[in-house]
């Protein structure tokens, strides 16, 4: 399974309640995510779980508004899109799960590829996969397309 925000969200032992995961259901369905790959309030993290085919959503979805790190505050669309179409994208390839590598990839993929996001939403993944890699130490060129997606 892999940690979206690494933790930093809202507490992970934060049970959804049934307003909750109907909001992040109509979120889920509003980009494109089958409803049936959610399983809520079940493991201790968010995120994708390949060899089961599943995005498990818990209380670590919710962002956590006191933050400053774009990572900690995105939404709930783009951290279903970041665990949907980032790694459910990239099943079973060779990039180690859990890597800067990995979510990078994730956090990138899921901005250029899911539909109905908001513009800071796809904002909010590009600085989060960039800010991935250079926590690692890698330098990753931006693209003129990525720097206008940053820049609106």
């Amino acid at each position: 399974m892999r940690n979206l925000a690494d933790g930093y969200r809202v507490s992970p032992y934060t049970r959804l309640d049934d307003t909750d995961i109907a909001r992040i259901t109509k979120e889920a369905e509003s980009i494109g995510i089958p409803v049936n790959i959610l399983k809520f309030n079940t493991g201790t993290i968010t995120g994708y779980q390949e060899f089961e085919n599943l995005i498990y959503v818990g209380g670590d979805i919710l962002p956590d508004l006191n933050s400053s790190n774009i990572r900690d505050n995105m939404t709930e669309r783009a951290v279903l899109a970041h665990e949907y179409y980032g790694h459910r994208a990239f099943r079973f390839t060779s990039i180690q799960a859990h890597t800067w590598k990995d979510e990078f990839r994730a956090s990138l993929s899921a901005a250029l590829n899911t539909p109905n996001l908001l513009s800071e939403e796809r904002r909010s993944l590009i600085i989060d996969a960039y800010q991935r890699a250079e926590e690692a130490g890698a330098e990753v060129r931006k693209t003129k397309r990525i720097n206008d997606l940053i820049n609106g």
